[in-house]
């Protein structure tokens, strides 16, 4: 009897499993490619490399500058008052500081870099999420996930609409 019960439930999940999925709509997307494809993405990742690249400058003249501090305190050391010494440890310290604040305010935690990114990436993954759902609502999609997540092991070529995504981001481009 139990034994009856339960392979009349597994029976029953099973049809019910397959009939959801004969029902349902999914399609993929590679975020990833959407990334590195869309103009406007790309266009967002070059403009925070290139202010990425501007500050690495700036932290390089300073760290140029406090190598040569310190190089110039060591040839002179013998010759310096104690005094004149200990003024330019500190000045050698506060560049330090100045230099470990820099990289902080930079790339911390909420530093420049991370504000930045957020500036220039909202507007592109909201035009994405814009056309990723006009496409779920136009060709009735019920699922859409993105392979980047790891969600996606296989899945035929036929359910990828990241062409399609991409597509009608170009299309629209501001």
């Amino acid at each position: 009897m139990c034994l009856t019960r339960l392979l009349l439930m597994s029976i029953l999940c099973l049809s019910s499993v397959s009939w959801i999925g004969a029902q349902s709509k999914v399609g993929i997307v590679d975020s990833q490619k959407i990334f590195s494809t869309y103009a406007g993405a790309v266009d967002a990742g070059k403009e925070l490399e290139a202010e990425n690249q501007k500050w690495a400058q700036e932290l390089q003249q300073l760290d140029d500058e406090l190598k040569r501090q310190r190089e110039e305190l060591e040839r002179q050391r013998l010759l310096l008052s104690e005094a004149r010494r200990q003024e330019r440890e500190q000045e050698i310290g506060a560049l330090t500081g100045q230099i470990k604040k820099f990289r902080e305010d930079k790339w911390g935690e909420n530093g420049e870099y991370f504000r930045k990114q957020q500036e220039l990436m909202r507007p592109v993954i909201e035009r994405i999420n814009r056309a990723i759902n006009q496409i779920a609502e136009e060709d009735k999609y019920d699922l859409i996930l993105d392979t980047v997540q790891g969600n996606v092991l296989y899945a035929r070529e036929r359910f990828d609409i990241t062409p399609e995504v991409i597509d009608l981001l170009e299309s629209e481009a501001p």
